[in-house]
């Protein structure tokens, strides 16, 4: 099933769910039960990570390692949004490329601990949609998945109505 960001928003619900959202920023309104993917060398971040998405309505259908044939089994998986740590990979700009290339429509999110600035713009240049910073806040996590998603949603509107 291709992504649409417009089953995300319905703009005569949009100010009305923004109000009723909780203070957790999972968002109840816009992003019910996304199917995304973790991918981080670290267990216990993907893990982490995991739950805090799962626990805010989202439906995390893998997780894997950064190695060339874990990504292909998320690649294969066809996710909505993918949440990726490149920190500790030589080549971590050339997987964004993969994934992007391989997921058009996915959203992408840098995970990370230490992204600097050159890092940011690189990543925004080859379609990062958003960053993740670790350590993870749980309400943190959800509001910047939440607010991409908004953003991203009121642009592809703003894109239809011209």
């Amino acid at each position: 099933m291709p992504f649409s960001y417009g089953f995300l928003y319905d703009s005569s619900k949009c100010l009305e769910s923004e109000k009723a959202a909780d203070h957790s920023g999972a968002g109840k309104g816009f992003a019910k039960m996304l199917k995304m993917v973790v991918i981080d060398n670290s267990a216990i971040s993907r893990n982490l990570l995991s739950t805090i998405l799962v626990n805010g309505g989202h439906e995390v259908i893998g997780d894997a390692n950064t190695s060339s044939a874990s990504l292909a089994r998320m690649v294969k998986l066809r996710p909505q949004v993918v949440c990726i740590d490149i920190g500790h990979v030589e080549d971590g700009m050339e997987i964004i490329d993969d994934m992007r290339s391989a997921l058009p429509t996915a959203l992408l999110f840098l995970v990370s601990g230490k992204i600097n600035p050159a890092t940011l713009e690189t990543a925004v240049q080859r379609g990062v949609n958003g960053f993740i910073v670790k350590p993870f806040n749980a309400a943190t996590v959800l509001a910047t998945i939440r607010n991409t998603i908004i953003k991203l949603a009121r642009q592809h509107k703003a894109n239809a109505d011209v």
